[in-house]
């Protein structure tokens, strides 16, 4: 993570220091790179500067992983909210992921654990025009980091937070 970091989120920076990545991330960061962002991501990153809510993942849960390796692509499903916001479920698809740097051994250890949270996440562009997308996991507050060509996503309401978790959490397909 460039901006949310482990140390960010675990008080070990100034009070300073914290506001400061958050407000580079915010104020300078994301004004740089949105004009570059494909539709889709610049809405959650947009949505995550207006709101303050870091695209609305904070303390989602993981619903299913699926990974489709001959098309490149991974789809993050997620339950996020709480019983003030109320809870939605929301289906990231990252497409022409670059498979080679992909930590699947993580995405597979983060989906099939009940207990994993996405805390915190950032948007970044890449030299060569790619995207990538990182998150602060927890407990492990180890980042998860997808770099990818496109992205789509889907947002659905829901009544509940209660998770029902996939009968396979973690799909990895040829």
């Amino acid at each position: 993570m460039r901006f949310f970091s482990r140390e960010w989120h675990s008080g070990d920076l100034s009070d300073a220091e914290c506001d400061e990545r958050e407000r580079r991330y915010r104020e300078e960061h994301l004004p740089a790179i949105l004009p570059r962002l494909p539709r889709a991501l610049a809405e959650l990153a947009r949505s995550e500067a207006d709101s303050g809510e870091f695209l609305g993942i904070h303390d989602a849960r993981i619903r299913r992983v699926v990974i489709e390796l001959g098309a490149k692509n991974v789809a993050l499903e997620l339950r996020t909210g709480d019983e003030g916001r109320g809870y939605a479920d929301l289906d990231l698809e990252f497409r022409g992921v670059d498979l080679a740097r992909l930590d699947r051994s993580l995405l597979k250890r983060v989906a099939l654990d009940p207990r994993t949270e996405l805390l915190y996440d950032e948007v970044d562009v890449e030299a060569g025009g790619s995207f990538v997308y990182r998150v602060l996991l927890w407990p492990e507050r180890e980042t998860l980091e997808i770099a990818f060509r496109d992205l789509g996503w889907r947002r659905t309401e829901r009544a509940a937070g209660t998770l029902v978790r996939e009968r396979e959490p973690f799909l990895e397909l040829t």
